[in-house]
């Protein structure tokens, strides 16, 4: 996922955004957004106030990748700084209002984000409060979306009589009312994985949000704060261990092309990345050596006599 603020990649304006290839999807912190109507009002949520192409997911978190902060979290939610209303505290309801009217595809949900170096009793408590509001979350997700549901059921009702009066009355095949605008299909919930650095921790908080009936996916957080190669790589494998293998697995805040690689060799699915913006700041780039040519690409034709040369020679 591109690190975004408000939609848009920082650094790039919006002409060259368009032209930018293979790009499937966006990070959005929530905190740029709560408190701003027009993120609320639209019928259509992010994707008509961002103008996202249909073909981009968007990919909502509490935390912002590039700075990693929240801020004090308690039994009842977790206090952060947003751009509007300055410092609120986000509890499962509310946060999960704000999914609905925001309409994300992908949503990690509520949890209690951990800093290194921290204690024990800390990442217990971490640990202990994600997977509770994770429940809370998914039980206020199936209210929210299932009163779609029955509102659609209502109208639908409504709509029987008439189209049935239709069908007697003439012989062509009984009209069907559009789907309301109102309909939503629910985002996909992603639980957090907590723990710090402490592997029991880490493999309750994965074990314990695995037996959630409703999530679609996980988070593995708190990566790319400073930990070493062998501790991220002994997270991976703790966590992953844990979870079922046919939903899908995000690696939080991760740097270099060769740690996506090292998170793809443990399981890790997808990916957050401000890389790409901290190398702007600094004024550097990316560059590959092995790019594949097409222009210089051997015919067919080639690649069989070449072929035919080396039997030959063999």
């Amino acid at each position: 996922f591109i690190y975004a603020k408000k939609g848009l990649p920082i650094n790039i304006t919006p002409d060259l955004y368009k032209h930018l290839p293979n790009l499937k999807g966006l990070q959005q912190p929530l905190h740029d957004l709560i408190g701003m109507e027009c993120a609320r009002s639209t019928k259509d949520g992010l994707r008509k106030m961002l103008t996202i192409d249909s073909e981009q997911v968007i990919y909502t978190t509490i935390w912002d990748p590039l700075t990693c902060v929240t801020g004090p979290a308690n039994n009842n939610g977790i206090s952060i700084n947003t751009v509007k209303k300055g410092r609120v505290q986000l509890k499962c309801e509310s946060f999960m209002a704000d999914v609905k009217a925001m309409q994300p595809h992908m949503v990690a949900l509520l949890s209690d984000h951990l800093y290194q170096p921290t204690s024990k009793g800390r990442v217990r408590k971490a640990t202990t409060r994600t997977v509770d509001w994770a429940r809370q979350c998914v039980k206020r997700a199936r209210t929210l979306w299932h009163d779609d549901s029955d509102s659609d059921d209502k109208e639908k009702k409504k709509e029987k009589p008439s189209s049935a009066v239709a069908s007697t009355s003439t012989t062509s095949s009984p009209s069907i009312s559009p789907r309301s605008p109102a309909k939503q299909a629910r985002p996909l919930l992603f639980g957090v994985v907590e723990g710090g650095e402490m592997m029991d921790s880490r493999r309750f908080c994965a074990q314990a949000l695995s037996d959630i009936e409703g999530l679609d996916g996980f988070v593995v957080a708190g990566l790319g704060q400073g930990e070493s190669t062998a501790a991220r790589q002994e997270i991976l494998r703790t966590v992953l261990a844990c979870l079922p293998v046919e939903k899908p697995v995000v690696a939080s805040v991760i740097h270099s092309p060769l740690q996506v690689l090292e998170c793809v060799s443990h399981g890790v699915d997808l990916f957050e990345s401000c890389y790409p913006y901290r190398l702007t700041c600094k004024g550097c780039a990316l560059t590959f050596q092995h790019m594949f040519d097409k222009e210089r690409a051997p015919s067919s034709a080639e690649k069989t006599e070449n072929d035919t040369k080396e039997e030959e020679e063999e």
